[in-house]
């Protein structure tokens, strides 16, 4: 792997970047929040919250309260549990080796092939390949859109190395550079790529790509040391700036460029990823009262943006300044580059591919396997929820009274063993006068499980599924 190269940028170029950065957003914003908008409904429905009547939120809040007498509205398993099957899939075929991809060669180059396969496995581990593949495997059954950065990354790390002149009891740290291939699962809320062109062919014929993500103050302190180069100019603008003023902010259809989905309505996740605001530090101080020299924030949007460009254009100073070239910046609240490094793979390509499971020539209107899944869980939820609303008016009783023989305090008596008293105008007449009761009959209640279970089978007929490949044990197979 051919060393990608670290590049000073002017001032002059610096600009020219961010300008054409923020151009690139505006045009995300024509189908930015379409697409944010059928993620967080597909995940919604594979979570199973799109229920937000007020009829299952009184259930659920009784029940809460520990009153099991009332019956929350459920929706049945249709998604979720394709995914899954899909995914477990993938990762038993995929993910199950040892190394989890082997190099074959000729009886030549054993020796090297091992060699290569030693470094694959050492990548895999120390970059967690297998979590980052599942959930891309994931992305993909969900969306039908699953980014992957797959690059060649360096970074700054240390080794204990054993210096007698300092120590004879124990090590020092020695900084070095560790380099290797990286695989990397993107949030596809937060990634943006060139839809002008296929997704599955972005990798190759896109002209810009990449990801916005939150970091605190440490963490992006962290993430800043271990870079191997940085534009050391930027670095206090960088901390200094906030993520919501209008000179730092990128043009978005929400109020902040990184999004974060509300899917599960009994956890916030905005306020996980927002709190930690520290007052002294708001006021400019520190710990001790004085000034502090740089003023830090709580939070910091950090985009990592793939650029293919022409160098001419952006007033670089290289060779061969009209032959695209693909350039990586780490941008800070969208104004501040940090981090400017020329791509040098011997591919050509933006280290960012997107997974698509199926494929028909439709691009991005090809349904995914979620979004397939999903009208025959809304059938089937809706014949449960049919059940559920019949078995709310089975538990109560449905009678006629005659309020000038029997009192409408004593018929409606929560008491099960109460004794009735009757009017004085009942003496004398039959009793079954007073009150008359007719049960609720459920007839539909079995032909309403069977058809639950009809649609469960049309669903994983259109996925090519079926209760073999969910898990289930059935005899013959």
């Amino acid at each position: 792997m051919v060393a990608s190269t670290s590049v000073p940028l002017t001032v002059k170029s610096q600009e020219s970047f961010i300008s054409f950065y923020r151009s690139l957003q505006l045009l995300q914003n024509i189908n930015r929040g379409t697409s944010r908008d059928r993620y967080e409904l597909i995940d919604r429905t594979y979570q199973r919250e799109m229920d937000l009547s007020k009829e299952n939120a009184d259930a659920k809040a009784a029940n809460k309260a520990g009153d099991p007498s009332r019956f929350q509205n459920i929706t049945v398993p249709v998604v979720m549990p394709q995914v899954e099957a899909a995914v477990t899939h993938q990762t038993s075929v995929f993910l199950t080796g040892d190394p989890l991809f082997s190099v074959v060669a000729s009886a030549a180059f054993m020796k090297e092939a091992l060699q290569l396969e030693t470094i694959l496995e050492n990548n895999s581990i120390r970059g967690g390949w297998s979590r980052e593949l599942m959930m891309f495997f994931r992305d993909g059954f969900k969306y039908n859109f699953a980014p992957l950065y797959v690059g060649w990354d360096q970074e700054v790390t240390y080794t204990p190395q054993t210096d007698l002149a300092v120590s004879t009891k124990e090590g020092i740290p020695k900084k070095v550079i560790w380099s290797g291939n990286t695989l990397r699962r993107l949030d596809p809320y937060n990634t943006f790529i060139d839809t002008r062109v296929s997704p599955s062919e972005f990798y190759k014929h896109g002209e810009f790509g990449g990801w916005t993500e939150m970091m605190s103050r440490i963490k992006l302190k962290s993430f800043i040391a271990a870079l191997p180069d940085k534009i050391t100019s930027n670095i206090k603008p960088a901390f200094e700036s906030g993520m919501s003023t209008p000179s730092t902010a990128a043009v978005d259809t929400g109020a902040q460029n990184f999004y974060i989905p509300s899917i599960n309505p009994a956890i916030n996740a905005s306020e996980y990823k927002n709190s930690g605001t520290n007052w002294m530090r708001w006021a400019g101080m520190n710990s001790r009262g004085d000034r502090a020299p740089i003023d830090y924030k709580d939070a910091y949007e950090v985009t990592t943006l793939f650029a293919k460009v022409l160098p001419g254009e952006f007033h670089l100073k290289i060779p061969n300044q009209n032959t695209p070239q693909i350039y990586k910046l780490i941008i800070i609240n969208h104004s501040h580059i940090i981090y400017a490094e020329l791509q040098t793979n011997a591919h050509g390509h933006i280290p960012i591919m997107v997974g698509a499971p199926l494929e028909d020539g439709l691009d991005y209107q090809t349904k995914s396997l979620a979004t397939n899944g999903t009208p025959f869980q809304e059938l089937a939820t809706t014949y449960m929820t049919s059940i559920i609303a019949s078995r709310r008016r089975a538990i109560s009783d449905r009678v006629l009274y005659d309020p000038s023989k029997i009192t409408k305090a004593a018929i409606n008596s929560p008491n099960p063993s109460a004794k009735i008293p009757v009017k004085p105008s009942a003496y004398g007449t039959p009793l079954q006068e007073a009150v008359y009761a007719f049960p609720y009959r459920e007839d539909q209640l079995a032909a309403s499980m069977g058809q639950i279970q009809n649609i469960i089978a049309l669903g994983n007929q259109l996925t090519g599924q079926n209760p073999v490949s969910q898990g289930q044990f059935i005899k013959g197979n």
